[in-house]
């Protein structure tokens, strides 16, 4: 593990003086939505909401816009389908993505910028390297050979199994979310089976974005955050059973 660190601190080294000289670019991802709503205890209604979101998340699009240093992930600006209702378009947006993610690798620094009844908030991530493990098998996406990369998270007691598939020819250690520091690029990112993002368009610009962080909101703890996402979470449960 502890040489995996250090291959990784070595190719951050290399991405800060690569992009700092090559300007950034921005990558285009799609979103899918997937649950475990097959139990013979779950109601034929609650399955039909969970269907509907799952088949919205197909007209998500986010994207990830970085420098040398920093990145932002974002929801990208979208028309809503005609075909779409707007409330299950609303929730997987939601599912996707809370917010606006910002990274700093230098100053190891990630906040969360989301929006709940007219606040805003700021979220200070926590600072802890990902332990993630690097394997041999490779995938091709796109024009680019990946690699993956998986890791484990315990969120609310349970456990989620990440796994990133990362192209090292793209000398950029951002990702979907919160997650990188990878050996490249991640192209694509499965989180505890419900969550994919897929790349499908990136494009690199012989200019350094600049990337500020946000400055106006209420900053908060992530533990703060987590307590206001379990209410939120038991609000939708909530509604579900109506």
């Amino acid at each position: 593990m502890k040489t995996t660190h250090i291959l990784i601190n070595i190719f951050l080294l290399y991405c800060f003086s690569s992009f700092a000289q090559n300007g950034g670019g921005k990558v285009e991802y799609s979103l899918e939505i997937f649950f475990q709503n097959n139990q013979n205890n779950t109601p034929d209604k609650t399955k039909e909401i969970l269907n509907n979101i799952s088949e919205a998340s197909e007209s998500v699009n986010l994207e990830l816009i970085f420098n040398h240093n920093k990145s932002v992930f974002r929801h990208q600006k979208s028309i809503l389908p005609e075909n779409i209702s707007p409330t299950f378009y609303a929730m997987a947006k939601m599912i996707g993505s809370k917010g606006i993610y910002f990274t700093d690798i230098v100053n190891n620094n990630q906040v969360l910028e989301i929006n709940r009844g007219g606040k805003t908030y700021l979220i200070n991530l926590e600072k802890k390297d990902i332990e993630w493990s690097l394997t041999k098998e490779t995938k091709q996406i796109g024009k680019y050979k990946c690699y993956l990369a998986f890791t484990n998270e315990i969120i609310r007691n349970n456990n989620h199994k990440i796994i990133a598939w990362y192209a090292p020819n793209i000398a950029a250690p951002f990702g979907p979310l919160k997650y990188g520091k990878l050996p490249g690029l991640i192209l694509e990112l499965e989180y505890g089976n419900t969550l994919i993002f897929k790349a499908k368009k990136i494009s690199f610009e012989n200019i350094n974005y600049s990337i500020e962080f946000p400055k106006k909101g209420t900053v908060i703890s992530e533990l703060e955050y987590s307590k206001i996402s379990t209410q939120n979470l038991q609000s939708f449960k909530d509604d579900l059973k109506r």
